[in-house]
């Protein structure tokens, strides 16, 4: 079962989306941004919403995508301009896999908690992974049954890979595997 902080941060994420659609008033609802902050169907949709070139996993190792593509403000940075966009797969219950992107210049989600893991390479720059586990948690650092966050920063564009109840091998494999828009 995934840790309380995992589900907060998914609800977060989805109550960041939510309010960023509030936020919006008439005046500001011009056409072209209307559709700026929402929820897709379409990895191309929400690139186009999005408006940075966004990566997609060639492979989720069968699982399912759950929900829609979520596009939002970087609450972070507090410009309306800087986006990130989330996509889960799987069930936060038994295996998933996520993948968050920005274009902010700085990460829109705070993941620096949590063991450090190691470093591995990821699209020709370092990627540092975390996990729930160890010291204060009921889990331990070589179990797949934990939450793990693969970060890294290419440019001016932030990326977190995350898993719950996969490998870690799964996890880099699919970062390393990323394919454009």
């Amino acid at each position: 079962m995934p840790s309380s902080r995992f589900i907060k941060t998914s609800l977060a994420l989805l109550a960041a989306v939510a309010a960023s659609v509030m936020i919006v008033t008439p005046a500001f609802a011009a056409p072209a941004r209307a559709a700026s902050f929402g929820q897709y169907t379409t990895w191309q949709k929400a690139q186009r919403a999005a408006g940075f070139r966004l990566l997609y996993p060639r492979s989720t190792y069968g699982l399912k995508r759950n929900g829609k593509i979520d596009v939002g403000p970087c609450l972070v940075t507090g410009k309306l301009r800087d986006k990130v966009v989330d996509a889960q797969y799987g069930s936060f219950t038994k295996h998933a896999v996520g993948l968050e992107q920005d274009n902010a210049g700085t990460a829109c989600s705070d993941f620096s908690g949590g063991a450090y893991l190691g470093k591995y390479k990821v699209a020709g720059v370092t990627a540092t992974l975390r996990g729930y586990c160890g010291n204060d948690t009921p889990y331990s650092c070589s179990s797949t049954k934990i939450e793990l966050w693969l970060t890294w920063r290419k440019g001016r564009y932030d990326y977190i890979a995350s898993s719950y109840n996969e490998s870690r091998a799964r996890l880099v494999s699919m970062a390393r595997a990323l394919r454009k828009a």
